[in-house]
């Protein structure tokens, strides 16, 4: 009796996780076609403030309670940040992005992928994060050899640029 119990509950589990074991083994997926690689981007950054910090004079801190009492007073909002990736002397993203937050004060947060086919790539990045209108604030150029089933990651956060590249080679200022 103990024995067809056992039976009968091993059949009963061999047919339950039947369905999962086939769907992990089937269908097979490729998340890059034969010959490509990808390249993400990962911005994480703290743009400049809209309006610099103001200093505040000896009477303006007396007016003020004594547990708010600093010796400057900064706006919150802060810039847009504009981002652009020339690759191989073709325009890959021009974007702007607004500071996360309730008053525009917080990170850009901006994360982005493209595949591509494995080669070598000359890769331009530049980046806008101050106030106004103009040219980039910084620029960096990298050389990439993507191969084939690769990633490379583009890094840019507070005061950091990188290139890391798993399978790829990449080099940069």
């Amino acid at each position: 009796m103990i024995a067809l119990r056992v039976i009968g509950q091993t059949l009963v589990w061999m047919l339950l996780l039947a369905p999962a074991i086939l769907l992990a083994q089937w269908p097979l997926h490729e998340p890059l076609p034969p010959g490509y690689g990808e390249l993400r981007l990962s911005l994480v950054h703290t743009t400049q403030r809209l309006k610099p910090c103001r200093r505040l004079s000896p009477v303006e801190r007396q007016a003020l309670p004594p547990n708010m009492r600093k010796v400057e007073q900064c706006e919150r909002a802060r810039a847009p940040a504009r981002t652009w990736i020339e690759l191989a002397g073709r325009g890959l993203l021009d974007a702007t992005v607004m500071p996360k937050g309730l008053h525009n004060d917080g990170r850009v947060y901006l994360h982005r992928r493209w595949s591509m086919p494995a080669g070598r790539y000359s890769l331009v990045l530049g980046l806008r994060d101050t106030p106004g209108e103009g040219g980039p604030d910084h620029q960096h150029r990298f050389e990439l050899e993507l191969k084939p089933g690769a990633s490379a990651l583009l890094l840019v956060g507070d005061g950091t640029v990188q290139l890391l590249a798993g399978g790829a080679a990449g080099t940069g200022p």
